[in-house]
């Protein structure tokens, strides 16, 4: 497949510094794809400037909280754990129709008349607390190549993706 090719031109101050950091993972299959598909929805809802964080994961609070700081990492993230939260999370974040099994998310299917409205939020905190969740995950000092990171990080594309 090849490299989703990301356009830089216009973006706020905001979107070049996250970027820089998230693309320190684009050795990873399918991550350049998934940041492309953010930005392209970022770019659709006019790079609004952040929201007030809502229902997130603490590690995202606490990254909202220290002002989005770029270089942020939580602090002493056990993997394992994390990724238990996350998918309770993420199928919180999910319209019903959503398969709330984490088995089955390859699959990427949606009825014809699927409403995304409960995902397809604008704002900075919006669909990059889950790309900035999947990143924290990935960096953690003890993150296994054998966890679910990698069906996580295409379900979030698929998402991003259906929502353009």
């Amino acid at each position: 497949m090849p490299e989703a090719v990301v356009e830089q031109q216009n973006w706020p101050a905001w979107l070049e510094a996250q970027y820089a950091q998230l693309a320190s993972l684009a050795g990873e299959p399918g991550w350049q794809e998934l940041l492309h598909a953010w930005v392209e929805l970022k770019r659709h809802f006019g790079y609004r400037k952040p929201i007030t964080s809502g229902s997130c994961l603490p590690e995202i609070a606490l990254w909202i909280k220290n002002a989005h700081l770029v270089m942020f990492l939580p602090p002493n993230l056990q993997a394992q754990l994390f990724e238990a939260t996350y998918w309770k999370w993420w199928v919180l974040c999910q319209p019903s129709w959503h398969s709330k099994d984490i088995q089955v998310h390859d699959a990427h299917t949606a009825p014809k008349s699927a409403d995304w409205s409960i995902v397809k939020k604008g704002g900075k905190n919006g669909l990059l607390s889950v790309i900035m969740a999947l990143y924290f995950w990935r960096m953690s000092k003890d993150f296994s190549p054998h966890s679910s990171w990698h069906h996580a990080m295409k379900d979030a594309e698929w998402v991003i993706q259906s929502c353009l």
